[in-house]
């Protein structure tokens, strides 16, 4: 009965990501900078950092990586535009923690990584929004979430929603205090 419970869980997951797949949410194909990290059976916690468009707060983001990093995570910094790769990453490590940290575009990109790795059988999976455009992201029950709500007003449905008043769109990502509550809400589970 375990195991059929088992394979039943997994054809579900491989049909929940083949859908996502065939609605262009996430990527089939995988970066060859992925390939190198192997799916150890001890969790270990891997952040991905997107900035938003065209490059907006990819300073700030790898500030943070930097500081992710320095704490054992291992840490990919991109763009929105790749959230597809990094799906694809966090599927192949269902056994490590996962965070996702999203500015502007790159928070709404990161609800859906975060809400496609926990489909895909991630049991640890946190995300923090920082100031995204209105949308209607939403996180899958199981994800833990908080979004820094900014100028843009962005929220994010089932997130604990902050304000951060007080900063533009640009100063809420580069400024030291927000990015250290940024890696702090990164860092609780």
């Amino acid at each position: 009965m375990g195991n059929e419970l088992s394979v039943e869980r997994g054809r579900r997951r491989l049909l929940l990501a083949s859908s996502l797949m065939a609605a262009g949410l996430i990527g089939a194909t995988m970066p060859s900078a992925f390939a190198r990290h192997s799916s150890a059976s001890h969790a270990a916690t891997r952040a991905y950092l997107m900035s938003g468009l065209s490059g907006a707060g990819s300073a700030a983001m790898s500030t943070m990586g930097a500081e992710l990093q320095a704490r054992g995570t291992i840490v990919t910094v991109g763009s929105y535009t790749q959230a597809g790769a990094f799906v694809a990453d966090a599927c192949a490590h269902r056994n490590d923690r996962i965070v996702v940290i999203g500015y502007s575009l790159g928070a709404t990109a990161g609800t859906g990584l975060a809400n496609a790795a926990q489909a895909c059988g991630v049991r640890q999976v946190r995300l923090v929004g920082v100031d995204p455009p209105a949308s209607d992201a939403t996180v899958s029950r199981g994800v833990s979430a908080t979004n820094f709500v900014g100028a843009l007003q962005g929220t994010i449905s089932g997130a604990r929603n902050t304000p951060a008043p007080g900063y533009d769109h640009d100063g809420i990502i580069n400024d030291p205090h927000m990015q250290a509550r940024i890696v702090a809400a990164a860092s609780s589970y």
